[in-house]
């Protein structure tokens, strides 16, 4: 059953976010940013641990996952535990890394 439910939630996730990009020709970039901040949205009103509590592995790959847990490394960081701010800020800057690698790489390969 956990595989349907991952399936129902994160493959309506993401037609919603197709449907959103078609209908308003955003770039991918911005509506991974629009994901993040929708993520912090519904974890700050509770929505976000609802969909998790029905189905984990459907959320927490997505956008609005990485939204969730930023708004939690933040609520921590209110709190006075500044450590999960500090993981979350080290897994983006990895990624922001490895992306200006891919980059470069590819613009090296395509003599751009």
């Amino acid at each position: 059953m956990e595989f349907i439910n991952a399936f129902l939630i994160g493959g309506t996730t993401c037609l919603v976010f197709q449907a959103i990009m078609m209908a308003t020709k955003l770039e991918p970039p911005k509506l991974l940013i629009f994901g993040l901040g929708l993520g912090g949205l519904l974890s700050a009103f509770g929505i976000m641990g609802a969909l998790l509590s029905f189905n984990t592995a459907g959320m927490l790959i997505m956008a609005v996952g990485a939204g969730d847990a930023v708004f939690g490394a933040t609520t921590l960081a209110l709190m006075g535990d500044w450590s999960m701010v500090a993981l979350v800020l080290g897994i983006f800057a990895a990624l922001i890394l490895l992306g200006v690698a891919a980059g470069w790489i590819y613009c090296k390969k395509n003599k751009l």
